[in-house]
């Protein structure tokens, strides 16, 4: 579909089939077919598969912006979520950047009337000035045959196309690009550079295409920058000027113009992300990011209130999105996570963490405000503690894992049945259940009830000092042999025999939904950093008090629902809990989470 969607029509080099008026149905399945493929590639851990980016290469070509935004998506998601486009082959990957350097050169600055803000305004086209609509395009002609052994001659004829008012003409920027290219002998390596200034002089007294336009060169600077493709441009494309020109796009209180908004933040991201940037201290400064009244503190408090009030409009979803990935992303940085600290940012991303939102899009801002959160704490913990961020992060984590159990009820139920302490021999210190014969795994006294109606039972089949002192070996037994209720040993007897078997009943294929099991695991990584903090050091000791032990049983139980590395992180919160206060150990055996960790890990297969 998308080689026949960028087929040039017969005799016209520059018209592309998906740009035909009697086209439209190919044009409408090629956008879905973009956008589709933009959200595979985002969730796809397999897109070095991908092997239609020449295609891609010729849409950027298009006449329709609608195309070449839909590409430009497309190429977004592979820039920022992969290397994908740094590891192409100069073959492919030359003309692809080339063309993207062409959208995203500059068109000359707000000093020179071209400010983004001011092209985002449907304004006349009288505030423009008039070179807005006008093509002026020099270059040194391509030798014809007849005069190629005068190469110095030719070299130096310098050559222009002048059109005044392109955007009057009735034909199509393809149309424009064919007649000139018969006209005059166009290097190849200047015709797409000419038929991009075509395009965008041609629409741009069209409000409309002029904020496609406006969109499509933000796109394109934010996907060089990913793409580490700015080594030569960097200074004519991210000019002096152009922070401010991107902010000024977020002050346009317009609300038709979201998307756009959406794209300078997007921009402004992939410019913070370049190492070793000297822009970061200009972005802060522009964006009041160090101020509590500062611009972007209050558009964030701004987007936080309406995304937990309900009767206010939330934010567009794009545009929350990318204000949170900017977030996340200043605050990566030590300057940025200062300037988040000053502004006193951390209240307001506790609030979105504190939200109860049953939308699966709100999980989504929960997560990237609980990683801004773990990120600005390394250098302020005092006002997270002040805002009492450890039980709303527990809340939250018990509230999550309480959804979980409506797809997942089941609990692992283990008795641990110690004999008294009296009765065991002088000097015998019962430290470890591999010392008790037929261990019955019992949890607290509370949900015992519960627990005996699901025994589980470890037979321990080495030879055991039995209570009188003496060694002896469980009847029915071979030694040296270990079996666990669920994993049966070769010449064992079925453990249905034995005892009940406990198991998990989840239906075979369910799993916790990606969006949330990448909030348990930043919830678990902040937890588990959290406790290891000196500063945390009070507030720690009763941390297992409430209802963390709980939600770390049913994760810990689950293995199959909620992944391996899920897994792994609730043990480890167990296991650098208990580093940290080993006096405490007593009480997680108590409620049984020690002995469910120990029980899970016997028996499940991660």
């Amino acid at each position: 579909l998308l080689a026949e969607a960028g087929r040039p029509v017969e005799a016209m080099s520059w018209m592309l089939a998906c740009d035909r008026p009697e086209r439209q149905p190919l044009k409408a399945l090629l956008l879905a077919l973009l956008n589709f493929t933009a959200l595979l590639i985002e969730y796809s851990f397999s897109r070095h598969l991908y092997s239609s980016i020449e295609h891609l290469t010729t849409l950027l070509a298009s006449s329709d912006m609608h195309v070449v935004l839909a590409v430009l998506n497309l190429l977004y998601v592979f820039s920022k979520r992969s290397n994908y486009i740094t590891r192409l082959g100069s073959e492919r990957r030359g003309p692809l950047l080339a063309r993207l350097q062409h959208l995203a050169e500059s068109w000359g600055g707000k000093e020179n009337g071209f400010g983004l803000a001011e092209c985002c305004r449907d304004l006349h086209m009288m505030k423009y000035p008039p070179s807005a609509t006008t093509l002026h395009f020099e270059f040194y002609a391509e030798p014809g045959v007849e005069v190629k052994v005068d190469k110095r001659a030719t070299s130096t004829t310098l050559h222009y196309i002048h059109i005044e008012q392109l955007d009057k003409i009735s034909e199509s920027p393809s149309e424009i690009m064919e007649s000139l290219t018969k006209m005059y002998s166009i290097p190849k390596d200047k015709q797409m550079l000419l038929f991009t200034h075509i395009r965008l002089a041609h629409g741009f007294s069209n409000h409309k295409k002029r904020l496609q336009a406006v969109q499509a060169r933000l796109h394109a600077i934010s996907i060089l920058v990913y793409s580490n493709a700015l080594q030569e441009s960097a200074n004519s494309i991210l000019y002096n000027g152009l922070i401010e020109e991107l902010v000024d796009v977020l002050q346009i209180t317009d609300k038709q113009l979201m998307d756009i908004k959406a794209a300078s933040l997007r921009t402004l991201t992939s410019i913070v992300h370049l190492e070793r940037t000297p822009k970061l201290s200009s972005i802060i400064d522009c964006t009041g990011t160090a101020s509590y009244h500062g611009f972007l503190p209050v558009l964030v408090r701004n987007c936080i209130q309406a995304m937990i009030d309900p009767s206010m409009e939330p934010y567009p979803h794009q545009f929350a999105t990318a204000l949170f990935s900017f977030l996340y992303h200043l605050a990566s940085y030590d300057a940025g996570g200062e300037a988040l600290v000053s502004c006193g940012m951390m209240e307001a991303l506790l609030k979105v963490i504190k939200f109860l939102g049953d939308e699966q899009d709100q999980i989504t801002f929960v997560t990237r405000a609980v990683r801004v959160v773990d990120l600005i704490t390394n250098l302020d913990m005092a006002a997270f503690q002040s805002h009492s961020g450890l039980s709303i992060f527990i809340y939250r984590l018990e509230h999550e894992v309480d959804l979980c159990r409506r797809e997942c009820p089941f609990v692992i139920k283990p008795k641990v049945q110690r004999p008294p302490a009296a009765t065991l021999p002088e000097g015998e210190d019962m430290e470890t259940d591999m010392e008790v014969t037929d261990v019955a795994m019992e949890s607290s006294p509370g949900p015992s009830a519960e627990a005996r109606q699901d025994p589980v039972s470890l037979y321990i089949d080495t030879p055991i000092p039995s209570l009188d002192g003496h060694p002896n070996s469980p009847p029915n037994e071979n030694p040296k042999s270990f079996s666990l209720s669920g994993c049966p040993l070769p010449g064992d007897t079925p453990i249905s025999s034995r005892a009940p078997q406990s198991s998990p009943r989840v239906p075979p294929g369910v799993q916790c939904i990606p969006q949330r099991a990448a909030l348990l695991k930043s919830m678990l990584n902040f937890l588990k950093k959290a406790i290891q903090d000196p500063a945390f050091s009070d507030g720690i000791r009763h941390v297992m008090d409430g209802s963390l032990p709980t939600s770390l049983k049913h994760i810990i139980s689950n293995a199959e629902y909620y992944g391996p590395s899920l897994f792994l992180l609730a043990t480890e919160v167990v296991t650098v809990f208990v580093f940290q206060e080993p006096s405490l150990l007593s009480s997680l055996q108590d409620n049984g989470l020690t002995d469910v960790m120990l029980h899970a890990l016997l028996i499940k297969d991660v």
